[in-house]
């Protein structure tokens, strides 16, 4: 677990509240949990590391973090800090959710923005076990990963989770189109339904989450596909 993430201790008096009912949907299976009052995380996947490469030698002042457009400049310290404890992912009893935080402009006088200030927008995304997007969870790292980012950057290992057809081909879509092709890059094809993880180890996450969805759909007696 990364060093931003702690574990909060909860009072002793809750430890003997009593636990309330499971939650079931007959129409759902997986929507269902083992108490209707929260959503149990079973473990959490250790996340990428944000590196910058070796071509960064310095990192941009707080109050001009623009300068880390160039090459040469990093984010500033607290903008690398909030990403890095902003991120994580949770294997749920029913699904996996992670946050895979953004930057943006913090609020100011400049058309509602500030010139010179960045602050982190939650990205969350939750997936249910039962969705068909799980038909392909992967390891997608690219090769000579650790070389790659010693020299231009990178967010950890790849793992990559999608739904294709057509001898892997094509992408299923969203609601907004039918197909996308798999060379199509995902910034101008968004609809494409895939999802990407950066992890620490990737092939301990696919096998984790996979293993976790299995369990999930044995436990609920929804058939494995």
């Amino acid at each position: 677990m990364s060093a931003h993430h702690r574990k909060l201790s909860q009072p002793d008096r809750l430890s003997s509240r009593p636990m309330s009912a499971p939650y079931i949907v007959e129409d759902r299976r997986m929507l269902s949990r083992t108490h209707g009052d929260g959503v149990k995380i079973i473990r959490t996947v250790p996340e990428g590391e944000l590196n910058a490469g070796c071509c960064a030698c310095c990192r941009a002042p707080e109050e001009c973090p623009s300068l880390s457009f160039f090459p040469c400049c990093d984010l500033p310290s607290y903008i690398l800090n909030g990403l890095a404890a902003s991120r994580y992912i949770y294997i749920r009893e029913n699904s996996l959710e992670w946050n895979d935080p953004k930057i943006r402009r913090a609020g100011g006088m400049c058309c509602g923005s500030a010139c010179c200030a960045l602050e982190i927008e939650d990205n969350v995304s939750v997936i249910y076990f039962d969705d068909s997007t799980f038909n392909d969870v992967r390891n997608d790292t690219r090769c000579m990963n650790e070389f790659l980012t010693f020299v231009v950057g990178g967010r950890g290992e790849k793992v990559r989770i999608e739904n294709r057809f057509c001898f892997g081909m094509f992408h299923r879509g969203r609601s907004t189109c039918c197909c996308v092709p798999v060379f199509f890059p995902a910034t101008c094809f968004p609809c494409a339904r895939k999802h990407v993880l950066f992890v620490d180890n990737a092939e301990t996450a696919v096998k984790t989450i996979i293993g976790a969805r299995n369990d999930a759909k044995a436990r609920m007696q929804i058939d494995r596909e």
